[in-house]
């Protein structure tokens, strides 16, 4: 097996853009985790018990 990088390319009008294929994959399954849980999200800040006192 050759150790060649795989690269996966798009063409945009004139530009072709080459992605490596390896980083590509992680980081379509990163991004489309993201969508799928980001209504299951929690962005408030947690207060410490504390500052309740």
């Amino acid at each position: 097996m050759s150790d060649k990088a795989q690269y996966i390319s798009f063409r945009l009008g004139t530009k072709v853009l080459k992605f490596n294929k390896k980083i590509f994959k992680y980081s379509l399954i990163l991004i489309v985790a993201i969508f799928i849980l980001f209504p299951y999200m929690n962005f408030t800040m947690p207060t410490h018990f504390l500052t309740n006192l």
